[in-house]
């Protein structure tokens, strides 16, 4: 098997100068080959020149003070070519320094509005990161993100003070959150993460923290899935709130609550509160005796339809209305009949007093 082998040359009876120059000297663009080629006439046109008026300058005049003026001539001419050619090899690299410069100026001015755009927008970051921060305090709520591939958990520094942790004591672990949890809602929280990330939903948790600045301490925390481009839970993030004190106070009013019934359980009086839509909404338990229904079958009845005597029911709508009608009447007595579980009719004497709220509006009566 034979190969062949193609040779490329230049032609025989064509000049080139990149037969007499070595390969680094020739340039991408040509410009290195086109400056020694106008050297190289500028050298050959030269030696060329000075030797043929000096021959010329000889043999046809003898006078010396005409020689020397002619060589002041071809000098003249000599430096006018000369500078040509000098001008010729630097004007292009001269107009593409200017190109450069002013592109260069172009690119730093653009570098400069971009680092100055990149300082406001790092200033209004700045400042959205401080609002938050003190919007967060103001609140009582924090934030935190869990990184579930490398287990790192990011905390903001109100979440942290919630749950009673200084911020440079964090390391950035979930085991230290869950450790604050009450032990009876530990198992809670964590099936609700796990919920949250393998079902991708958020959830909400309300737990006790073990925290010894503020005892009884009671958070909520909400929390969900951010998904990958497969649906793929790869961070988990949430908010959480103090609830502490909203918890109190609940316990607070169902404990005043639960004083009043009692007091109204040991009076020896019947107590109804029928509100604006003659809903019964407390009754204590003298009245259930009389009525002879528990308290489940009576809350949340309407009171005419389903205790009044029938004919008695227009009479109980009529005080009512007085009542949620009357500008300075706010108290009423009068004999109404009712009927009992047990089938009985009772003849009752009631003081109806009018419920208002703060503002003035109507709520109900007090029986």
């Amino acid at each position: 098997m034979t190969s062949k082998s193609t040779k490329t040359s230049c032609p025989k009876n064509k000049f080139s100068i990149k037969r007499f120059l070595p390969s680094s000297f020739a340039g991408s663009n040509g410009a290195m080959h086109q400056a020694l080629i106008i050297t190289a006439i500028y050298f050959v046109f030269g030696c060329a020149w000075v030797i043929t008026t000096d021959v010329l300058a000889s043999v046809k005049y003898n006078e010396t003070s005409i020689v020397l003026d002619v060589n002041i001539i071809k000098g003249l001419i000599y430096i006018a070519i000369s500078t040509a050619a000098i001008f010729s090899l630097i004007y292009p690299t001269l107009k593409k320094l200017v190109k450069l410069k002013t592109t260069l100026q172009k690119t730093n001015n653009q570098l400069e509005q971009a680092l100055v755009d990149l300082r406001i927008e790092s200033q209004k970051h700045a400042e959205i990161e401080k609002t938050l921060i003190a919007t967060q305090q103001h609140a009582h709520t924090g934030s935190f993100d869990y990184d579930i591939a490398s287990g790192i958990l990011k905390c903001s520094d109100e979440a942290l003070r919630i749950c009673g942790i200084k911020p440079e004591n964090f390391s950035g672990t979930l085991d230290e959150l869950e450790q604050l949890i009450i032990p009876e809602d530990r198992a809670l929280g964590y099936q609700l993460l796990m919920s949250a990330i393998s079902e991708n939903r958020v959830v909400d948790l309300c737990c006790g923290i073990d925290n010894p600045n503020v005892p009884g301490q009671v958070i909520c925390a909400r929390f969900g899935p951010v998904l990958d481009e497969n649906n793929n839970c790869i961070r988990v993030l949430g908010t959480v709130h103090d609830i502490t004190e909203h918890r109190q106070a609940e316990l607070s009013v169902i404990k005043e609550r639960n004083r009043a019934q009692k007091y109204l359980d040991i009076a020896g009086n019947v107590f109804i509160s029928i509100n604006e839509n003659s809903i019964v909404t407390l009754i204590n338990n003298t009245g259930c005796k009389l009525l002879c229904y528990p308290k489940e079958e009576i809350l949340g009845k309407v009171w005419p339809d389903n205790f009044v005597f029938g004919s008695c029911k227009a009479k109980f709508q009529a005080a009512h209305e007085k009542l949620r009608n009357g500008n300075d009447l706010d108290y009423i007595s009068y004999d109404n009949s009712v009927i009992t579980g047990c089938g009985e009719e009772r003849m009752i004497s009631w003081n109806l007093i009018s419920i208002h709220d703060e503002q003035g509006n109507y709520n109900g009566i007090l029986a």
